[in-house]
Parts: C-alpha cells; sequence; structure tokens
C-alpha cells in the first residue's frame, strides 16, 4: 500500500528505506540477523517481536488485569500464565461464606446448597 501513497519503510537499524515492507523484512532478517529480535518490544508486557506489523497488532490488543493483584498484562495467555504462577493458593481457597454457620465453600452453588439443605 505504501508504494501508491510515496510512503517509505526505514529500517530501525540503518539508514535502508524502501517502498515494499516486505522487502524490508527481508534485509533486516539477511543484513541484520540477531539484532532483529528486539527491534520492536513492547514497554507494558516487554514481549519482542521480529515484524513492526506483529507488535502493531499486540499493540492494539486491549490490556487486561488480574483482579486479584491489579498487575497489568497484554494477554490472556499472561494473565492465566500469572494466575498459576502466582497465585494458584490463593485461587484454592474458599471464597463464598455462609452467612449462618461462617463454613467457607469454592462456589456460589456450593455454598446456595449448603444453605438450602440447613
Amino acid at each position: 500500500m505504501s508504494v501508491h501513497f510515496g510512503m517509505k519503510e526505514k529500517c530501525p537499524y540503518c539508514s535502508l528505506q524502501t517502498s515494499r515492507r516486505d522487502n524490508l523484512e527481508a534485509h533486516i532478517l539477511l543484513v541484520h540477523g540477531s539484532e532483529r529480535e528486539s527491534a520492536y518490544q513492547c514497554d507494558d508486557c516487554q514481549e519482542t517481536f521480529d515484524k513492526k506489523s506483529n507488535f502493531e497488532r499486540h499493540s492494539r490488543n486491549s490490556k487486561t488485569n488480574c483482579s486479584i493483584c491489579s498487575e497489568m498484562f497484554c494477554t490472556l495467555k499472561q494473565l492465566q500464565k500469572h494466575r498459576t504462577d502466582c497465585h494458584t493458593a490463593c485461587l484454592q481457597q474458599p471464597d463464598f461464606e455462609c452467612c449462618h454457620c461462617k463454613k467457607k465453600f469454592s462456589s456460589k452453588f456450593n455454598r446456595k446448597t449448603h444453605i438450602a439443605n440447613r
């Protein structure tokens, strides 16, 4: 598309400019090799991207917060890994307390069944 508008794709490592993104990506792979891995890095989650388009797609995604500690994540996969790594113990603790006897349950359904059978 940039060919039609005379726009140039610029290499983040040198002064090369090209009218086509695919030419730029091939140039980066061939000339700059391992440097390309850190070409695009998300400031929020530190994930790196070798293609600008992948980085831009990642950046457009809405961010999500952990409901337990409020830490921010760029992807649901990152949040799920965080919750497994950091909050497994908290997530397994009973959260639903009976208002009559203070017994705790792991789900609202179990608490409701308990109360109904009292």
